[in-house]
């Protein structure tokens, strides 16, 4: 079949069911040979456009060309569960060109026959590979750096760079956009005729040089918003002063208010019944009335972008009192599939060597005051999960859980540490299921006025648009992680333990994140691959080191 040049998205509407709003009306954007990246704030559109684009999901208006059925399609998608359709074939496929992709990804044999087993990282390399392997006309891959660390980052990026289909890359990761991209489509709430709505811009240049040329637009925008509100000030003003003369000539035309005495104003006002001075003073008062109506219908036609709000999560929480929140004695922590709980290791000295038979991490003996704040790195793979959980399980042990405050599923649990003082927990895992969410909103139903209202002000300051969330309840994948967070806040937890918190978050977002996350007085446990991002909110640094093929070590920086 003769290769694809291009694919068309024609004004594409799309709504939720019952829903009073469109996610998005009229996008039109083109796609051409090479990679274009998809870039916007969550909750914007950019999955479920690209889910129309293959044909997964149908838009309420437009078309696709070509017709979705007619190409071949590879799509990563944003979630590391969810295993590839094709994850049996890939399984068996020794071709040589599913052999390159299995070198430059680093897929090693095993893992199609254990992918629920496998780390976020490991499930996330999995995928794209799945999808490479199609031998798509065009590949979607929807947020493919979520979980990876560095060196599977540089991987994607030459396994992408080595596909000579249409690709689109759906992401938020600079870095990744500007060494593979040679196209940016930016999906921008704008404002215009005092209305909020989605539009497409697409501009040449990996992310950086389209920026740049985006923000040139937009100051520009606003300078001549400006301008144009300025003209509309001053034509009112005249207007007004108009008014008021043609008011006076109508007054001098009647002549009833004339002192007979007064023959200044009686010549006046005879000159202006003989010269028509009354009906000049009309037309000009009416060209004006003009003047101001298009100068007001100009301002209001210049597209400016959305408000948008770069504010901080209100936290209303304070320090546990206790002196040591959680102590972890050296020891080997098995490793565990990544979905599962890692259960309570057995104490090693920290001198011992494990037996080669069991797989996990080796630590030394840890402890977690009230206001540390830890960063946890290392490759994936290296059982950084495992020691989140492994710690998630001590706390677990420590105390019952009270489910009548704060809902499980959430991933915030309250802990008794006496009978007159609990120790607050606020648990964010990297995936939640539909169940999950599910129970989220279930919580959010049982707030109470004030609390809700607190919810929706934190929301809107990580740039979410709480109306929609709550009232759609069909959030993306960076919304649910927000909604997480403020909900979450609610219960003023002493401790915050994140798992790759930075996945599916906008660039804004992950600024105010940074911002609430180091202003937060207690204990704060973070997993990232995002070294920016844990040098802005953390003052201890955890990382993960391979130390043999069965067994990784913990070193603290």
């Amino acid at each position: 079949m003769k290769q694809l040049s291009v694919l068309s998205l024609n004004h594409i509407s799309f709504a939720y069911p019952n829903s009073p709003e469109a996610v998005f009306s009229d996008i039109s954007v083109t796609f051409p040979l090479g990679w274009t990246a998809v870039v916007g704030d969550n909750g914007i559109g950019k999955t479920t456009l690209m889910r129309i684009a293959i044909g997964q999901t149908t838009a309420s208006e437009g078309t696709v060309v070509p017709d979705p059925k007619r190409a071949i399609y590879g799509y990563c998608p944003q979630r590391s569960d969810s295993a590839p359709e094709n994850l049996d074939d890939f399984a068996n496929d020794w071709s040589t060109e599913t052999m390159g992709i299995r070198r430059i990804l680093d897929i090693e044999d095993d893992w199609p026959w254990r992918f629920d087993t496998l780390s976020g990282g490991e499930r996330k390399r999995l995928q794209l590979a799945c999808a490479l392997a199609v031998r798509p006309d065009i590949l979607v891959f929807d947020e493919p750096s979520n979980h990876v660390d560095s060196r599977t980052r540089s991987a994607i990026a030459t396994a992408m760079q080595g596909f000579d289909g249409i690709g689109i890359l759906v992401s938020h990761d600079v870095d990744l956009i500007d060494a593979t991209v040679s196209q940016c489509v930016f999906l921008q709430r704008q404002h215009v005729g005092g209305l909020n709505r989605t539009i497409a811009v697409t501009r040449n240049g990996n992310y950086t040089q389209a920026e740049s040329q985006l923000k040139n637009e937009t100051a520009r925008s606003q300078r001549d918003l400006m301008q144009a509100r300025g003209e509309f000030q001053r034509l009112t003003r005249e207007q007004t002063q108009r008014n008021q003369h043609l008011q006076h000539i109508e007054k001098m035309k009647d002549g009833c208010h004339i002192d007979r005495k007064d023959h200044d104003a009686r010549n006046t006002h005879k000159l202006a019944k003989s010269t028509g001075m009354d009906l000049k003073a009309s037309r000009l008062t009416a060209n004006m009335a003009s003047r101001v109506r298009q100068a007001e219908l100009a301002a209001s036609n210049i597209i400016t972008a959305s408000k948008r709000y770069d504010g901080d999560i209100w936290f209303d929480c304070e320090p546990s009192h206790r002196r040591e929140l959680v102590r972890v004695e050296a020891e080997l922590i098995p490793f565990v599939p990544s979905a599962g709980r890692a259960a309570v290791g057995d104490s090693v000295p920290e001198t011992k060597v494990p037996e080669a038979s069991v797989a996990g991490v080796i630590v030394p003996t840890l402890s977690i005051g009230p206001q540390d704040h830890i960063g946890i790195s290392g490759d994936n793979g290296t059982g950084k999960t495992t020691l989140f959980r492994h710690i998630e399980s001590l706390l677990d042990s420590s105390h019952d859980v009270d489910t009548r405050l704060l809902a499980p599923q959430l991933g915030v649990q309250e802990q008794e540490q006496s009978q007159e003082r609990k120790l607050r927990v606020l648990i964010i895992e990297q995936e939640m299921n539909e169940a999950q969410i599910a129970a989220t909103f279930d919580t959010v139903d049982e707030l109470g006025k004030e609390e809700y209202s607190q919810l929706c002000s934190s929301l809107a300051q990580l740039n979410a648009d709480p109306e929609h969330i709550l009232a759609e309840r069909s959030p993306s994948a960076g919304e649910v992680r927000k909604l997480q967070l403020c909900l979450g806040a609610l219960r003023h937890p002493h401790v915050i333990m994140m798992d790759e918190p930075t996945n599916h978050l906008d660039l804004h977002s992950m600024e105010s994140l940074a911002r609430v996350l180091k202003a937060f007085t207690g204990s704060l446990a973070v997993i990232s691959h995002n070294e920016h991002f844990l040098s802005q909110i953390t003052n201890i640094r955890w990382q993960t080191e391979r130390d043999s093929r069965a067994h990784t070590r913990l070193r603290i920086e």
